[in-house]
Formats: C-alpha cells, structure tokens, sequence
C-alpha cells in the first residue's frame, strides 16, 4: 500500500513538506486529499502549484490550525494584522477604587466623590462593577448602594463618581475596567 504519491502516479513528498518520514504518526495527518491529489494528477499538475510559500503569497480560503497555536507574531500596525494575547492583554487597564459613604460631596442636587486611580487616562471610558464583601447582608446593601451611582467621569490618574439623587450610606469598593 503506497501513502501517497506513487498511488496517484506523483512523486512522493518532498522537502519543501512539513512532515517527509512516512513512519512517523504526523505524517499521515499531514498528507494532501488523495481525491485533490488525483484530480490533479490527471491535469497533469502537481501539488507544489497549491503549496504555501515559505515567505509572501497570498491565502484564498481559510486555515483550520487543528488546535495548534500560530507564533512569532509581530506588533500589529493595520486594523486587519493578527495580535498577540500579550499585546491584547496590555490594552486592558484594571483598577479597584474605594469610595467611603463619608467621602460624598453635594447638596441634594447631585453627590461626587473624587479618588485616585493611578493609570486612567481623560479619555477611558471604563466600565465598572461593585465588589462585593462581608456577609449576605452586607452585599445587599452594597447593590443598593452601588445603584445609587448614575456616572463617572475620568481625569488623568482619576475618576469622579457621581449620584444624582442620594448618596450611598454604605463603603463600596468599584472596579473599573478600560479596553484600549
């Protein structure tokens, strides 16, 4: 029983294939469609017009990695390139904040407390969550709290809170997330 190429009258692999040793497990995996193979053969063409090029070229269709990763990719420049999930994750800016049921400032109209968050920029617009802590009790009175709190607005290394109704009684702490 011939793997390929000669059982489509072609020549066997050659070195420009991923995998050349025919007793290895992969190579198998690895073989073109004997359909294609054939089809192909009687055009009187080989596989190696269908081949990727080792540099450039152009795909046509999709690529199924079959679970494997693709490496060594570059910093992406064109809204189009592919990213690293080290570049994807450097775009993510966390940030865990308190605000004090004391530290509300206002007159009825509207409260707002101002706290540092170190790393947010004017232009974030991050979204934000109460953390819950304590008992189940004390959470609950933390979501009451929290919806109390209508907007924010970022500054350099800051973030203002704003409730439009009523202050919260109770401490919160909010995190924030921004994607850039």
């Amino acid at each position: 029983m011939s793997i390929m190429g000669a059982a489509a009258g072609l020549p066997g692999p050659g070195a420009d294939w991923a995998q050349t040793d025919p007793n290895r497990v992969d190579y198998i995996r690895n073989k073109p469609d004997v359909e294609a193979v054939r089809t192909l053969a009687q055009e009187g063409k080989t596989l190696a017009g269908r081949a990727l090029p080792k540099a450039g070229g152009i795909m046509t269709g999709p690529i199924d990695m079959g679970g494997n990763r693709v490496r060594g990719l570059g910093t992406p420049t064109d809204a189009g390139d592919g990213a690293t999930k080290a570049y994807v994750d450097g775009k993510r800016f966390l940030a865990t904040v308190s605000l004090p049921a004391a530290s509300w400032a206002g007159n009825g109209a509207a409260y707002t407390q101002t706290v540092a968050a170190p790393g947010m920029l004017e232009t974030d617009t991050p979204h934000y969550g109460v953390v819950y802590s304590g008992t189940a009790e004390e959470k609950g009175l933390q979501k009451d709290g929290f919806a109390l709190v209508d907007d924010l607005d970022t500054g350099a290394g800051s973030v203002t809170f704003t409730c439009f109704e009523e202050a919260p009684e109770v401490d919160l702490t909010i995190q924030l997330e921004v994607n850039r």
